[in-house]
């Protein structure tokens, strides 16, 4: 599958709720998965990615309600990325809820990993766009 890039930078091609990858890891092993490390659980978990119209279980995120309110492309083409070299606060909390649950659950299995968190890589690919921006 093609590279799918979130406006957070998070990979959707890679996230088990984005809808094409559903049959692949399973309804029933996403949400058990989902539950044991991220929840709360969405209600619907098939997710179209925030750069298209359908079903996003964020609906109101506020990161892609800021990237769009600035007619961005993704956070790494904005230049508050990075303010006296702290992230954005809206990135930094989203990614510190990923983090505790990593910190929460050391010993998870690889492939645990891939499915649940690989997706949500976001630091290092926002930092590499605003980089290349400058």
């Amino acid at each position: 599958m093609k590279e799918i890039l979130a406006k957070c930078g998070n990979r959707c091609d890679l996230c088990a709720n984005y809808y094409k990858n559903i049959e692949k890891f399973g309804e029933q092993r996403i949400r058990e998965g989902w539950i044991k490390y991220l929840s709360p659980m969405p209600d619907n978990i098939k997710c179209v990615g925030c750069l298209a119209e359908g079903n996003h279980p964020r609906e109101n995120c506020s990161i892609k309600n800021c990237v769009n309110e600035k007619n961005l492309k993704t956070c790494g083409h904005c230049n508050d990325l990075i303010s006296d070299s702290e992230f954005c606060f809206l990135l930094k909390s989203d990614m510190d809820i990923k983090e505790n649950a990593l910190k929460e659950h050391e010993n998870m299995p690889k492939e645990d990993y891939d499915i649940f968190f690989k997706a949500f890589e976001n630091e290092k690919v926002l930092i590499e766009i605003y980089r290349k921006k400058k």
